[in-house]
């Protein structure tokens, strides 16, 4: 740019501007556990040349903490979460070129958030009750939170397979055999996945003689 008059022209100035890489699609995820997610995401058409990533647990991109500052990776592995917790993740693109001073904010896009909720702890086991010589009733103690559903099935002895509420904490069974052992496992999911199984085992009651 130059500005002149009638006697001639100043010095000329430049002016220069950095084109903002494309924001990346919404974060997808894998290998999800209690304690760590795997984050995957598209880069965008602009030329991206590293990534940060951010997390919360809110929707509001405003409350995102930085958890990687710069890589050029388009998969994060992110560990030391808190079990049956939901975590937002969103991914900043930054576009490096005709920027000097690496150590100056880059121009950057952020992509959508996206959501993830961690898999629940995993149940407690109760002391099971045996009722009868046909009859057991399981019990445990749910997490905290996190969870979607309870499952009981059998590990020895019998067949049972049973879905229910996340707010179950016992389990009769009947139509066992008199003085049987039987095991069986406790587990507790989300829509993410299940946790770790607990047993549990006892024996049923032998007839009366």
């Amino acid at each position: 740019v130059r500005t002149a008059n009638g006697f001639g022209n100043t010095e000329s100035v430049t002016m220069s501007t950095v084109t903002l890489a494309s924001p990346p699609a919404t974060p997808t995820f894998s290998g999800v556990g209690q304690g760590g997610v795997t984050i995957s995401w598209t880069a965008g058409t602009g030329g991206a040349g590293a990534y940060a990533v951010g997390r919360g647990t809110t929707s509001n991109q405003a409350d995102l903490s930085i958890v990687v500052s710069s890589q050029s990776a388009t998969t994060y592995t992110n560990t030391g979460l808190t079990p049956g917790t939901t975590y937002y993740y969103a991914v900043l693109a930054f576009n490096w070129t005709g920027y000097a001073d690496t150590s100056a904010q880059p121009p950057q896009s952020l992509s959508p958030s996206g959501a993830v909720r961690t898999l629940p702890a995993a149940a407690t086991p109760g002391a099971p009750k045996a009722n009868s010589p046909s009859s057991v009733t399981w019990e445990w103690t749910n997490p905290t939170q996190g969870l979607d559903a309870v499952s009981v099935q059998a590990s020895s002895g019998g067949s049972v397979s049973v879905s229910l509420s996340s707010t179950t904490t016992a389990y009769t069974e009947t139509g066992l055999l008199a003085n049987t052992a039987y095991t069986r496992l406790v587990r507790v999911a989300n829509a993410w996945g299940s946790s770790d199984s607990v047993l549990m085992s006892t024996t049923t009651r032998a007839n009366s003689p």
